[in-house]
């Protein structure tokens, strides 16, 4: 009886307590920009001692901005990984005070990577230590950590 007590609470759990897995392979993780390209000008930034990182997990991208760059929030997008493309939209302030505000013109984006609120980017480089991004405007180095 005790088998049976043990084996049904141990599948209740299991049901209850789904874990959500990442296909996203090596995109998933920290990502610090080291350089911004700007491909109009072929001007380029080297932002390796600033805080611009981008965080994937599963299906959600957390960016802190540049400061030194014009960047002041943090921002809360999703995204879709086509393995040679990655597509990010629905790009919000995050604001955990007054709740999430979502960013409908490109000014308030600066200094984040994105010129616009949805944006897609094509995977020049991904590895597990680096991955290039490039969009019709910039292309965004970046290493792991």
């Amino acid at each position: 009886m005790r088998k049976i007590f043990y084996s049904m609470a141990l599948l209740a759990m299991t049901a209850a307590c789904s874990l959500h897995s990442s296909d996203n392979g090596e995109l998933d993780g920290f990502w610090q920009a080291t350089a911004v390209d700007t491909i109009a000008t072929g001007k380029s930034a080297d932002v390796s001692n600033s805080q611009m990182s981008w965080s994937f997990q599963g299906d959600i991208l957390h960016i802190r901005p540049c400061r030194n760059l014009g960047g002041l929030s943090e921002y809360i997008c999703r995204f879709i990984n086509t393995g040679d493309s990655l597509t990010v939209f629905d790009v919000l302030i995050s604001d955990r005070e007054v709740g999430d505000i979502a960013v409908t013109d490109s000014m308030s984006l600066s200094g984040t990577g994105l010129t616009h609120p949805y944006e897609r980017f094509k995977i020049l480089l991904l590895n597990e230590e680096s991955m290039f991004l490039q969009s019709d405007s910039l292309r965004i180095n970046f290493r792991k950590y």
